[in-house]
């Protein structure tokens, strides 16, 4: 797995949470 693929992913999850959160 490539490491653009990781940062993509925790800034999705960061995403997800943010929406979640509010």
């Amino acid at each position: 797995m490539s490491r653009r693929y990781v940062k993509n992913g925790a800034q999705i999850i960061l995403y997800l949470e943010y929406i979640l959160r509010s």
